[in-house]
């Protein structure tokens, strides 16, 4: 059991400190046995962003994907593994025997060093206040990291689903301390008195969107409590974010200029296009600074997700979708293939962390969903968002969404979703649909490819792969070296 949470220790240092101030060129862990005696030393945990999650799964296995045979025909030389496949043809179990799994081990590392900060913050030499601030962050970077966990390696939350396997809780930095999986429920339940204690900040804004503040907190709340179908809270909570946003404000898409690619004759955003590390994590639209990609984040748009736009006023399909998307298809490919992206830094990224916009919606479909559906407020949200995505020279009727009844309202907030929040979010969303109160949004995907044999692409054969609604396989493989370094203690989900 030591030796994966040894790694995670010297791990967590590393993740966390490639650009931290000088003092954290000792910064404390377990593995080196470092004395933690400073606030400074628990602050540096906190100051250096890191904002990648890195998954493939928003990328391969939603509806909005289009990994074609023909993109597969023209990009084949780009896959040196069989990752992808497994993901676009639903084999996720196939996915354990990968040689590591990024995402379990850095939010496991984030956990540490939230750990690390609640253990050590009321004994270390510095400001009181500022002690009490730190240690809300740690309760909100451990909720944080305990719910993407769960929504990656767990069946999605439901009353029905409470008694199946959460995940192993690790609440201290004793690397003795038990590996063996909670239930969904005690999974849940911790995450709760984790966020309890986060709602202690007091900071009312930052300019760092890697840290905490309050509107941070509330932001995740109207996700958290959406997700659990908790709709009344949603609302709230989404309420007290937008009303205290602060630097947090919607990007008018009208705003972002376009310059040439690297493909004749095609147009890029570079403002999207080619972002550095510092302009991810300041984009004015988050609350909490977080990303999804992956070394092979091949945000290749489905034919269904395209034609959710507005090809001539809708700006996310003209600005967002761009031919040359950084596929790194070469100028001479018999087909040009489009390609969703948002942020290119390193590999392409989609923001995960939770956002102005995403609050907006949460609330949206929360106030449809609750007891007392309100209508026309939840439309006006979505005209507030859809003012800064279209084309400011569109007519008002194509910006304002018009609705009869609350659920054709519903469908449009759900659409309005789908078109904003592609591919990571549309993962998070086909689980928590299939176990909430109506059955008409639950969605069955479909993929046809090429057949898979022994992790090898058979081109002589075209397969059709579905996933159905509430499958198993919305609960992704826990990798097999994290099993086995924990002696076995950690059990595999069943698929």
């Amino acid at each position: 059991m030591k030796s994966i949470f040894t790694y995670l220790c010297l791990l967590g240092g590393a993740l966390f400190c490639n650009s931290c101030e000088d003092y954290l060129s000792e910064l404390p862990s377990k593995g080196a046995n470092q004395p933690v005696t400073h606030i400074d030393q628990l602050i540096g945990l906190l100051n250096n962003p890191n904002v990648r999650e890195l998954d493939a799964t928003g990328s391969f296995l939603t509806d909005d994907t289009g990994f074609t045979t023909e993109f597969y025909d023209e990009a084949y030389t780009f896959f040196s593994n069989s990752e992808p496949f497994y993901y676009y043809t639903f084999e996720t179990d196939k996915l354990a025997s990968q040689a590591m799994d990024p995402l379990w081990t850095s939010l496991y590392a984030t956990i540490y060093n939230a750990n690390l900060i609640l253990e050590n913050a009321n004994e270390v030499e510095g400001d009181p206040d500022t002690k009490e601030q730190i240690k809300a962050e740690g309760h909100f970077l451990r909720a944080y990291s305990y719910w993407r966990l769960a929504n990656q390696y767990c069946l999605p939350y439901c009353e029905a689903n409470l008694n199946e396997p959460g995940l192993p809780l690790r609440k201290t930095t004793n690397m003795e301390e038990s590996l063996v999986r909670s239930s969904l429920e005690e999974t849940y339940r911790f995450i709760d008195e984790d966020l309890t204690e986060a709602l202690k900040i007091k900071v009312t804004t930052t300019d760092q969107p890697w840290r905490v503040s309050q509107p941070t907190i509330q932001a995740f709340l109207s996700r958290y409590y959406l997700f659990r179908g908790e709709y009344e809270k949603a609302v709230s909570a989404a309420d007290e974010a937008l009303k205290n946003a602060g630097r947090v404000q919607l990007k008018d898409y009208n705003s972002i200029s376009a310059g040439m690619s690297f493909i004749p004759g095609f147009l890029e955003f570079p403002e999207m296009g080619n972002f550095t590390e510092n302009q991810v994590v300041m984009w004015q639209e988050f609350f909490y600074a977080k990303t999804s990609g992956n070394i092979q984040s091949w945000y290749v748009p489905s034919e269904e997700l395209l034609a959710h736009y507005d090809p001539t006023n809708d700006l996310r399909r003209r600005k967002l979708f761009t031919y040359n998307s950084m596929l790194l298809l070469p100028e001479t490919a018999n087909g040009i293939f489009l390609g969703y992206n948002f942020f290119y830094w390193i590999t392409p990224q989609i923001p995960s962390g939770v956002t102005i916009q995403e609050v907006m919606l949460n609330k949206a479909e929360a106030l449809l969903r609750q007891t007392n559906p309100a209508k026309d407020e939840a439309l006006e949200l979505l005209y507030d968002l859809r003012k800064h995505r279209y084309d400011a020279t569109a007519e008002e009727e194509i910006i304002r969404v018009e609705a009869a009844t609350n659920d054709e309202a519903l469908k449009k907030v759900l659409e309005e979703r789908r078109r904003e929040l592609p591919f990571t979010h549309r993962w998070f969303d086909i689980r928590r649909f299939a176990v909430n109160e109506t059955a008409w949004d639950d969605v069955e995907i479909t993929h046809s490819f090429y057949a898979i044999t022994d992790g090898a692409v058979d081109r002589s054969q075209v397969k059709t792969y579905t996933l159905p609604v509430g499958s198993r396989r919305y609960a992704m493989p826990i990798n097999e070296n994290d099993i086995s370094a924990s002696n076995g203690t950690i059990k595999q989900n069943e698929f």
